[in-house]
């Protein structure tokens, strides 16, 4: 490995506090993305995405659509999203508003229903009596945040 004089160290390292900041930043939003996608396949699997997830307890009523009863419309499933990205720290869920024009169910938000059943106060009398968790922490999220992580540093000095 060549010599560096200090001054040519310095010179490195001078914008890489602004580079580091853009690279973090960066990986928050796609942090974000990464956790949207994993909890939407959640969908496709039938089961939370992640290392521990069991199948989704079947419907307790009677169900004569097309296709999979979570996924039915895809509203819910396409209600999941970043809500913000503040102080390092990224949220995301069920937007609410996505279930205003929804054909079943307008104006009422179904996700808690489905993922957090048990601390409901008010349970619905038609619809889901065991919960369906899509949004939590997940190793595949983990996973993928882990392979996301090494971006941070691109672009400053070795």
């Amino acid at each position: 490995m060549p010599k560096i004089t200090p001054r040519q160290m310095i010179a490195q390292w001078a914008g890489a506090s602004h580079k580091f900041q853009v690279n973090v930043h960066n990986f928050e939003v796609e942090a974000g993305k990464a956790a949207v996608e994993v909890f939407q396949k959640s969908f496709e699997l039938k089961r939370f995405n992640g290392a521990s997830g069991r199948p989704w307890a079947r419907w307790q009523g009677h169900y004569q659509g097309k296709g999979s009863l979570m996924n039915e419309t895809g509203t819910l499933k396409n209600s999941i999203k970043v809500k913000s990205i503040q102080n390092h720290k990224v949220t995301v869920f069920t937007d609410p508003s996505d279930f205003s024009n929804s054909a079943r169910h307008q104006g009422f938000c179904y996700a808690a229903v489905h993922n957090n059943l048990d601390t409901l106060s008010n349970k619905p009398l038609k619809g889901p009596k065991r919960e369906r968790q899509f949004i939590g922490h997940s190793s595949v999220l983990f996973n993928e945040l882990k392979k996301l992580s090494v971006h941070i540093f691109d672009g400053l000095p070795r």
